[in-house]
């Protein structure tokens, strides 16, 4: 892997059997022009996915067609090509015309909308970022508009510039970026060349010794691009010159930027494992980082860094150069400290964590140790066909001196033959070890510090479970929600091709998930599952129930007595009229109870029919002990009353309100750098487009993508949700159609969900929960 330095897959000034032309491969998947990627990455040339171009000469280009045709069927996401206007112009004109080859920017990947190659014109002194890497273009003078790079790593910076002439402004940039350390460039002919020199636009030795006078400072050359009929004279011109003096050497294909040897990926500088204690957050790739520099100053054969958790040593980091092993996290059986409550004796790891004491052996089949027998090592031994001499074990320990893990080498080398370690192997060892800690010491302080925000928050949603069950399966579901489809985004190829997440990132939009309805805690506990519209503490309707049951109990006192006055006169005729009458009362009440009883916990919009109804059975009134009292109160009334749901607007609101104290909750939070959007993204989550939402009424805009993502979600999850003894649960049509209702008055964002509909992002939620 490139993480460290640039391969120069083709150095040539043209192409030979033994020689390929111009390219440099900057990471694992980009090159710098593509002279020469097939030969001379093999099976590897598919994994090519950017392709940064100098200029449009065909030794610069020539695998472009290549790569494409032969990794077709393999390809995933478009071969990205950039490179200057004029340089795209002659790729489409000259080259993929459909004519002198496929033009492979209209056709289709398998299986796929996305085109096989793709055009990116670039942008003179814009930096490009990828992982480790930058590159910047900076114009050269040649024969058709070119431009060099400027080349960013963690370890170095260089300008690589082929092909080129006398440029000023190659010469500003090295003086302008104050860590460029190295200069790859173009020198091609004699300077018995002259004429043919400036006519093609090609420097030679002569022309470059004037043009490195021209620079403040020094730096590292690099020659490439030499023509091979004139390279040994060029190199005799260059040495006779100065030019091939310290650093400064002729290329080779093959040759890495730093290092003519090819596992130069294998030494790191103590600088850069102190750079990663202060920047890197991947605890495995600091580990690997000091373990792979502990072996390389010790010269061992291999090395292995285990982690202490609890009674036992974990392997994170193995390294054994011999037998071609390089692996974090394998997933080898961990070493019990103990056996039986007895300290294992078995392996020398466990021997010196328990002990916290370094462990210096010249050749383990050799030498004795009380309490050691030395069998774990001999069975890794036995079973890899493999020769284990000298070790050195020393434990890390944290501040505390509590041992948290231990790194361990093997066979030292010396002159081809395995020797003890001396001490000054056991005192870097040592601050290797101590660096390691730190680093150990480091990540599970930060981990504590997020384990800590996250049983904050599991702590919150007990709470919410024990106002409303509905509540918290609502959070996690959108927080799973919130999971599936932030990763589906990531993902893209389409339209959210430049949005891009990083694992912290991902995590971040979770946190959000189970912060955004936080401020629901200081909302009444029957507001958060309010099923129907009478329900408070309990349902009012069953109030209403007794009430009418009462009334028509009077009804028929009051019927019995005129009954028996009726009696009394003799007026037997009426006693007929009288009982019909407290009949259909009594019919009359009960239908209005049954029809308010619907009302109450229907889940459609009321009609402006049954509104009038209701605000009817609310003028009605009966006497009670000769004291007239209304059928309804005022507030049933009301409440019966909401055309749509089951909140009133003073209720609405007041449920609205979360929104805010979750705002002001979160707002009081000091959040880890990583989860610094968690308070904006979750407390967006009620915010509208057309400015309409809360609790900010933020529009258009204001509105991060990340905030319109989680609003969508969470409605999407109050709609197809099941659990809820109040509504029923909305089919996916039945959403969409809600949610497309919703984007087209401006509320929320049509592109998500677009998207979310057209990748079907929810399947695999869908298939657990619904």
């Amino acid at each position: 892997m490139l993480k460290n330095d640039i391969k120069f897959l083709g150095v040539g000034g043209s192409r030979k059997n033994d020689e390929g032309s111009s390219c440099v491969q900057v990471a694992d998947n980009i090159t710098i022009d593509a002279g020469n990627i097939i030969q001379a990455l093999g099976n590897d040339a598919y994994k090519i996915e950017h392709i940064f171009l100098t200029h449009s000469h065909l030794d610069h280009i020539i695998d472009i067609a290549f790569l494409v045709d032969n990794y077709f069927s393999r390809m995933k996401k478009p071969l990205k090509v950039y490179g200057l206007n004029e340089t795209l112009t002659a790729l489409k004109e000259h080259l993929f015309n459909d004519t002198i080859w496929p033009d492979f920017t209209s056709i289709s990947l398998p299986n796929s909308s996305l085109k096989a190659m793709e055009f990116i014109e670039l942008e003179l002194y814009e930096e490009y970022v990828f992982e480790g890497l930058s590159l910047k273009a900076i114009p050269v003078s040649h024969t058709v508009p070119t431009c060099a790079y400027v080349i960013k790593k963690p370890s170095f910076c260089a300008l690589y510039a082929t092909d080129t002439y006398i440029t000023r402004s190659m010469w500003e940039t090295i003086d302008l970026e104050e860590k460029l350390d190295s200069l790859i460039i173009d020198v091609s002919f004699p300077s018995r060349f002259d004429k043919l020199s400036y006519e093609s636009k090609h420097l030679t030795p002569k022309l470059l010794k004037e043009e490195l006078e021209k620079l403040n400072r020094e730096v590292d050359v690099y020659i490439t691009h030499i023509k091979p009929a004139f390279k040994e004279e060029v190199i005799q011109e260059l040495k006779a010159y100065g030019l091939l003096n310290g650093s400064n050497r002729v290329l080779k294909d093959g040759d890495y930027l730093k290092s003519i040897g090819k596992n130069v990926d294998n030494t790191i500088s103590a600088m850069q494992i102190s750079t990663a204690l202060s920047n890197e957050k991947d605890l495995g790739k600091i580990l690997e980082m000091i373990l792979k520099e502990a072996i390389s100053y010790t010269d061992s054969e291999g090395g292995t860094i285990y982690l202490k958790e609890g009674e036992e040593l974990y392997f994170k980091s193995l390294i054994n150069k011999k037998l071609n092993i390089f692996v974090n996290d394998p997933e080898f059986p961990s070493i019990a400290l103990y056996h039986d409550g007895v300290e294992n004796s078995e392996n020398i790891s466990a021997i010196a964590a328990l002990k916290k004491q370094t462990i210096n052996i010249p050749d383990i089949y050799m030498y004795n140790i009380d309490g050691l027998s030395f069998e774990g090592v001999k069975k890794f031994d036995k079973a890899n066909d493999y020769r284990t001499s000298s070790m050195l074990v020393i434990p890390m320990k944290n501040q505390d001196d509590d041992v948290i893990g231990v790194i361990q080498l093997i066979n030292k080398m010396y002159e081809d033959q395995y020797t003890k370690y001396v001490k000054s192997d056991i005192d870097m060892t040592s601050t290797y070890a101590n660096w390691a800690a730190t680093a150990i010491t480091k990540n599970r302080l930060t981990e504590d510090l997020e384990a800590l925000l996250l049983s904050f928050l599991e702590s919150i949603s007990v709470a919410m479970t024990a106002k409303s069950p509905f509540g918290h399966d609502h959070v996690a579901r959108v927080a799973e929600l919130m999971g599936v489809i932030s990763r589906k985004i990531d993902e893209d190829e389409g339209v959210f091709k430049d949005i891009n997440y990083t694992q912290d990132e991902l995590k971040e939009l979770e946190v959000a998930a189970w912060m955004h309805d936080i401020g629901k805690i200081a909302t009444p506990d029957y507001l958060l599952d309010k099923a129907t519209k009478l329900e408070m503490v309990y349902d009012r309707i069953g109030e209403i129930k007794t009430r009418f049951l009462y009334v028509q109990s009077l009804l028929k006192s009051k019927m019995l007595e005129e009954k028996i006055t009726l009696l009394e006169t003799g007026s037997f005729n009426e006693i007929e009229v009288l009982e019909e009458r407290y009949t259909k009362d009594v019919a009359d009440l009960k239908d209005d109870f049954d029809f308010l009883n619907t009302v109450n916990s229907q889940e459609h919009p009321m009609s402006d029919e049954a509104l009038e109804r209701v605000q009817n059975i609310a003028k009605k009134s009966y006497l009670d002990e000769g004291e007239s009292m209304m059928l309804l109160s005022e507030d049933e009334a009301i409440n019966l009353s909401i055309k749509a749901g089951t909140f009133t607007e003073a209720e609405r609101a007041k449920v609205n309100e979360h929104a805010k104290v979750s705002l002001e909750m979160m707002q009081m939070l000091t959040f880890p750098k990583k989860y610094a959007r968690v308070c904006e993204i979750a407390a967006g989550h009620h915010e509208k487009l057309n400015g309409t939402g809360h609790p900010q009424g933020l529009k258009g805009e204001e509105i991060s993508f990340e905030a319109r993502l989680m609003a969508i979600i969470d409605i999407f999850e109050a709609l197809t949700a099941n659990d809820r003894a109040y509504k029923t649960p909305k089919t996916i049509d039945q959403t969409f159609k809600i949610l497309e209702s919703m984007a087209e008055n401006g509320q929320i964002d049509s592109q998500i969900i677009r998207f979310i509909k057209e990748t079907k992002a929810y399947e695999s939620y869908v298939k657990v929960h619904l």
